[in-house]
């Protein structure tokens, strides 16, 4: 379903599952992520991107690796003990135990 019915405030990460387009679950509440971002937004996430990702990649070369990755949206973004997933714009992450999953990151990033 494209548009989850309003049941009760108490959604699960289960029910999310199921639903079509872009959405948020904040601690059982859905968050409709439409419509898509403006421009400038894009143009500004875009450059706040690079701008880490080279910062990373600097880093790689000058310690021989480490450093952490930096992820632009949409990418799940699951907390600990929470009914909730969080889709945000950018996330740094610099511990790979938060990588473990292919559905997403599981954890607190380092920068949101």
């Amino acid at each position: 379903m494209s548009l989850p019915e309003l049941k009760h405030p108490g959604y699960t990460i289960e029910d999310w599952k199921t639903w079509d387009r872009r959405w948020e679950l904040i601690h059982g509440v859905p968050c409709d992520m439409t419509p898509a971002p403006s421009l400038e937004h894009q143009r500004i996430s875009g450059q706040l991107f690079a701008t880490i990702f080279n910062a990373l990649e600097t880093l790689k070369r000058q310690s021989g690796g480490g450093g952490g990755e930096v992820f632009a949206a949409p990418i799940d973004l699951f907390l600990p003990n929470q009914e909730s997933v969080y889709q945000p714009d950018l996330v740094l992450v610099c511990d790979p135990a938060l990588l473990t999953d292919a559905r997403g990151i599981f954890g607190v990033p380092s920068l949101v």
